[in-house]
């Protein structure tokens, strides 16, 4: 990665990301660094995804699909069944690396479980960079454009101090802490 994850939480927050948006940050981190894909970019990608844990679409929180990942049949961009449903959202966020990680073409840790249902569906390889998931991971060919701009408003990101500050104001108002 290149920042760290109180960076990435204190972007998201900035962008008024739902707070469980939020707290994946860490998740993606974790696991990221275990599958050897960059977290950072993963995270950018699912904050365009799910508009930062909003969801909006037709996959809703309920999938705990982070990534707006279709099932092994696919179908219509359109169609909720055509979309993963996992049963958390450690699982949906594992399912997300492990798709990046075969567009890349690096295998995971020996031993892993494989819970992207799409992953033997992908040539490992096609997508080194950032920019090439355009066309691939969805039909635009400008997608790939589109998640470098998260991931640059990501990484452009310098008001940790601001995160901090917040931070410790919920932890002094909290009610459940007193």
């Amino acid at each position: 990665a290149e920042c760290i994850v109180e960076q990435a939480e204190a972007w998201a927050m900035s962008r008024g990301a739902t707070p469980l948006f939020v707290d994946l940050a860490s998740i993606y981190w974790y696991w990221g660094e275990k599958y050897g894909v960059r977290p950072d970019v993963a995270y950018a990608q699912s904050a365009k995804e799910t508009g930062f844990g909003r969801f909006g679409g037709v996959v809703d929180r309920s999938f705990c699909n982070w990534c707006g990942l279709k099932t092994k049949d696919g179908g219509a961009n359109d169609d909720p069944e055509a979309h993963a449903k996992f049963p958390s959202d450690v699982v949906g966020v594992k399912a997300h690396l492990q798709h990046l990680c075969r567009y890349a073409g690096h295998p995971l840790p020996e031993g892993e479980e494989v819970v992207d249902p799409r992953y033997h569906l992908v040539t490992p390889g096609v997508a080194t960079t950032v920019e090439d998931l355009g066309g691939r991971w969805a039909p635009s060919k400008d997608y790939g454009k589109s998640v470098r701009a998260y991931l640059d408003s990501l990484l452009a990101w310098k008001d940790i101090e601001a995160y901090y500050r917040e931070v410790a104001e919920e932890d002094v108002t909290c009610q459940r802490c007193a």
